[in-house]
């Protein structure tokens, strides 16, 4: 097991974040969703092209924020190390095994940057990218590039949490959409990544609680430290309801409640990841792996309820 997870695949495999990666692909196929729901032709040619886009900037920006936490790994003082670097250390003093050099991250890192440029020239050589579908993936590459890297690192900033869902759930959808339908009318648009937004910034919170006190000691500022541990829980379990209430309220705006009734079948899913959170600040004994799977399945299966009906309805 332990030749397993010191492999240079695995390594990388990783410090990709296969979770995040494939909820690029959900988010994506979301905004191609709403444009097959107003019945607009596309190539997919362009939407392949598309996904690759973001499935490159987001593989970029996880192995640069792994080469620089390797570099805070390693001036870091042994005592203050996270249990994941100690491991990593173990198993470099094991024999036969290979820890992978922080450089590899690096280079990982450049090369799916220089591969996504490579598709965007594509998409522009193709006629596919207008003005607004530009301006939308040079926002996302700021995004995500400066989460990763100095001297901005926005994942240590407090904020780093919200340009994860920014990204995710806000501009993958909507450069999925401008892409494809060359349309800057973004009515349907807002009204269903909102809601979205708000789940995938609660489960980032819920997420962080876990490594909460270690953040701490080591001088990362996530949101959750910057909030401090019961004002972030407070605002993970206002996000909840009110993301739910946001969708709720789309179906009065005209939205087809045939639309929006599945992903709402996803609401008792919230309201147990709330109902944990508030154990949790009652002193209740803690199940993370639980908890992780709750935030996981309440905006997976939310984004995913709803890419079904646009892509169905």
């Amino acid at each position: 097991m332990r030749k397993l997870l010191s492999s240079p695949l695995s390594q990388l495999v990783r410090a990709a974040n296969p979770l995040a990666l494939l909820a690029g692909i959900l988010f994506f196929a979301l905004g191609a969703g709403i444009v097959d729901f107003r019945n607009q032709p596309f190539s997919w040619v362009d939407y392949w092209l598309g996904q690759a886009c973001i499935t490159l900037l987001q593989m970029s920006s996880a192995f640069l924020k792994a080469f620089y936490d390797r570099i805070d790994e390693d001036r870091t003082p042994p005592s203050q190390r996270s249990p994941e670097a100690k491991n990593i250390e173990d198993e470099e003093n094991a024999p036969k095994e290979v820890l992978l050099p922080r450089l590899v991250f690096l280079q990982a890192g450049m090369t799916t940057l220089s591969v996504g440029a490579i598709v965007a020239v594509l998409l522009l050589t193709r006629g596919a990218m207008n003005a607004s579908a530009l301006l939308l993936l040079g926002i996302a590459f700021g995004v995500a590039f400066f989460y990763s890297v100095p001297p901005l690192r926005l994942a240590y900033t407090g904020y780093g949490e919200l340009c994860v869902a920014f990204f995710l759930a806000n501009l993958t959808p909507a450069f999925a959409f401008v892409l494809l339908s060359h349309d800057l009318d973004a009515h349907l648009l807002g009204l269903l990544t909102f809601p979205l937004t708000l789940l995938c910034l609660a489960m980032l919170l819920a997420i962080s609680l876990e490594h909460y006190y270690r953040d701490l000691k080591q001088g990362r500022t996530t949101m959750m430290v910057r909030l401090g541990w019961q004002r972030g829980m407070l605002l993970h379990n206002l996000l909840v309801p009110l993301a739910y209430f946001c969708l709720g309220v789309t179906a009065l705006m005209g939205l087809s409640w045939s639309l929006l009734w599945p992903a709402m079948l996803t609401l008792p899913i919230g309201a147990f990841q709330v109902w944990q959170m508030w154990q949790i600040g009652n002193g209740a004994p803690t199940r993370w792996p639980l908890l992780r799977l709750t935030a996981y399945a309440t905006v997976g299966l939310t984004a995913y309820f709803l890419t079904f009906s646009l892509w169905v309805g």
